[in-house]
């Protein structure tokens, strides 16, 4: 009983704690206003899934591409 109720507490403090959110990188086009290179936040479609993938520990880098 002991064993079973310590087995959890030792494998969260064994556990490797991530200091810095991890990077996902999105591939994507300008199609204003809701993915723009050109505003500073990213336009309001890249806003909201940064703050999406933020709230799940992750930083999102866009990655702009020619639509040709």
């Amino acid at each position: 009983m002991l064993a079973s109720l310590t087995l959890p507490v030792w494998l969260l403090l064994l556990a490797p704690v991530q200091a810095e959110p991890q990077t996902l990188r999105i591939g994507t086009g300008d199609w204003a206003p809701y993915v723009d290179q050109q505003r500073a936040d990213g336009g309001a479609l890249a806003r909201l899934v940064s703050a999406v993938f933020a709230e799940a520990g992750y930083r999102v880098e866009y990655i702009f591409h020619p639509w040709d």
